[in-house]
C-alpha cells in the first residue's frame, strides 16, 4: 500500500505540469487574440484617418485647378481663394462660382452662391446630446479632456483665450454651456457632422432621426455595413502667426520730410540684423496681440520687459540695436543660433529643454491657451490665384547664356531666391545688369520683357 501511495505523487506532479502548460497556452492565445484585436483596430483607425487626408487633398487639388466645367484652358481658368475650412472659386465676372468644403459635410462641393450651410450646423436642441457624446449626426471636435495635472485641455481652441487674444470673439457665447463636472469652466463647441464609411469605402452622412443617438445612413445594408465614421475640419495655417518668424515689429522708413517721425527715423535707424525693423521682413509681424492683448497692442506700445520676453523665445531674432526705435544703434546685432521650432508645443521650452521662465509670461499654460492662433509652419502656395507661378520681386544680376549666375555679383541669398523662383529653367524674377542705364535691363534682357508681359496679363484678368 505504501508503494501505491508513493506512485500517486509523480502522477499528480505530471497532471499539475500539464495543467500549467494548458493554462499558459490558453493565456498566450488570449493575449495574442487581444493584441491582434488592438492591432486591427489601430490599423482601421489609421486607414480612416488616411482616407480623410486623401479626401481633403483631392478637394484642394480639384479646387485649385480653377477650371470652368468642360474647359481646361487658360481662357476658362477661374480664380480661387482659400480660407479655414474651405476653398472658393470665382468666375471671370467676379461672382462666386463654387465652394469646396474641407470639413465633413453631406455636400462637399456646392454652388457658392446658393449653398445652404445651415445643414452643416446643429440646431440648438442638439447641443446637450453633442456635449454628452450621445449624437449620431454631429460631434464636438473641440471636446475637452482633463490631463494629469487636473487641467482642462481643449484640442483646438481654448475658451480661456477669450479676452486674452486680440480680436478673438465667439458669437452666441451664452449657449456654449460648461464642461461636464465643472460648472465654472465654459465650453467652446466646434460641432461637425459625422461621415459614415461603408464596407465599399464610400462615405455617407447620417440623416436625422427622432433619437439622435441612432443613425440612419443612406446606402448601408447588411451586405454593405458601416465599418467606421469620421469627422474632420481643415484649418488654414497661413491665417495664423508663425512663431519661427514673427516677433514684434517697429515701423521704420526712409526719412523724407521735416517732421518728428522723420527725425526719429533718421536718428534711430535700425541696427544691422535688427530684423524686427526691416520693412517687409517677416519679423515685422507681431506676436503681441496673441500674448499681450491686455496691453496697448493696437498702437504697438509694449513695455520693454514685454518685448524682451518675446525676444527670449523667438529663434534667430534678438533685442537691442535701436531698441524699437528709441535709442541710437551703435553696434551690429548677433542673432542667436537656436533651431526653428518644429511645433507650437516646443514654444513651452527653452533651447536646453527646460520650461520657459515664468518671468517671460510665456508659460506652458499661456501657450496651451493660445495654440489655436499660432503655427510653426505657414508656407503659402507658390502659385497665384490662377494657379500659375508667382514672380519674385527680388532683383538678381543677369543670368548668363548657359543659365548660370555670376559668382562675384550674387550672394548666397540671391542664389537661394533664384533657385526658388526658377521653374522649368525659366526665371520668374527680374534681372539687373547696368545700374546707370534706364533702358538696358529692358532692351537687353529678353526675359525681363517676358516676365513683365506675364504680370500684365495676370493683372488684366477680370476677377
Amino acid at each position: 500500500m505504501r508503494r501505491r501511495g508513493i506512485a500517486l505523487i509523480p502522477v499528480l506532479a505530471a497532471l499539475l505540469m500539464i495543467g500549467a502548460l494548458v493554462l499558459s497556452f490558453l493565456s498566450s492565445v488570449t493575449n495574442d487574440a487581444r493584441s491582434s484585436s488592438v492591432f486591427s483596430e489601430d490599423a482601421r483607425a489609421k486607414q480612416l484617418s488616411e482616407s480623410v487626408t486623401n479626401l481633403v487633398m483631392g478637394q484642394i487639388i480639384e479646387a485649385t485647378k480653377g477650371f470652368k466645367a468642360g474647359g481646361n484652358t487658360d481662357a476658362n481658368r477661374l480664380a480661387w481663394a482659400s480660407q479655414p475650412g474651405a476653398i472658393r472659386t470665382y468666375s471671370s465676372n467676379g461672382s462666386a462660382a463654387q465652394i469646396f468644403k474641407l470639413y465633413s459635410s453631406p455636400t462637399m462641393v456646392g454652388n457658392a452662391t446658393s449653398s445652404n450651410f445651415t445643414a452643416d450646423l446643429p440646431i440648438s436642441s442638439d447641443q446637450a446630446a453633442i456635449t454628452s457624446g450621445n449624437h449620431s449626426i454631429f460631434t464636438d471636435l473641440n471636446s475637452p479632456v482633463v490631463d494629469g495635472g487636473n487641467q482642462t485641455v481643449f484640442p483646438i481652441a481654448d475658451p480661456a483665450a477669450l479676452g486674452s487674444v486680440e480680436g478673438f470673439t465667439v458669437s452666441n457665447n451664452s449657449s456654449l454651456g460648461t464642461v461636464t463636472g465643472n460648472s465654472t469652466q465654459p465650453r467652446l463647441l466646434m460641432p461637425t457632422r459625422w461621415l459614415y464609411m461603408l464596407k465599399d469605402c464610400t462615405l455617407a452622412a447620417a440623416t436625422a432621426t427622432a433619437n439622435v443617438s441612432i443613425a440612419t445612413v443612406s446606402g448601408a445594408t447588411a451586405a454593405n455595413p458601416i465599418v467606421g465614421r469620421v469627422a474632420f475640419w481643415t484649418d488654414d495655417e497661413t491665417s495664423k502667426v508663425n512663431i519661427n518668424t514673427a516677433i514684434e515689429g517697429t515701423y521704420w522708413d526712409t526719412p523724407r520730410l521735416s517732421f518728428k517721425e522723420d527725425w526719429d527715423f533718421a536718428n534711430f535707424q535700425p541696427a544691422q540684423k535688427e530684423f524686427q525693423r526691416y520693412p517687409g521682413h517677416p519679423a515685422m509681424t507681431s506676436l503681441a496681440p496673441v500674448f499681450f492683448a491686455t496691453s496697448n497692442t493696437t498702437t504697438g506700445n509694449l513695455t520693454q520687459s514685454e518685448r524682451n520676453s518675446l525676444y527670449s523665445v523667438t529663434p534667430r531674432i534678438v533685442g537691442g540695436g535701436s531698441n524699437a526705435g528709441t535709442v541710437i544703434a551703435n553696434s551690429t546685432l548677433t542673432p542667436d543660433s537656436d533651431r526653428l521650432y518644429a511645433s507650437v508645443d516646443e514654444l513651452m521650452f527653452t533651447a536646453n529643454r527646460t520650461t520657459q521662465d515664468p518671468i517671460t509670461a510665456i508659460t506652458a499654460n499661456s501657450v496651451r491657451q493660445r495654440a489655436f492662433f499660432l503655427t510653426a509652419s505657414s508656407r503659402a502656395p507658390e502659385v497665384t490665384i490662377f494657379n500659375t507661378p508667382r514672380v519674385s520681386m527680388w532683383p538678381i544680376y543677369k543670368v548668363s547664356a548657359n543659365g548660370t549666375l555670376s559668382s562675384n555679383r550674387t550672394t548666397a541669398f540671391d542664389k537661394l531666391i533664384a533657385f526658388c523662383s526658377t521653374i522649368n529653367k525659366k526665371p520668374y524674377y527680374f534681372q539687373r545688369e547696368d545700374s546707370k542705364s534706364p533702358t538696358n535691363d529692358w532692351a537687353n534682357i529678353e526675359r525681363n520683357r517676358e516676365v513683365l508681359r506675364y504680370l500684365q496679363t495676370l493683372s488684366g484678368k477680370a476677377v
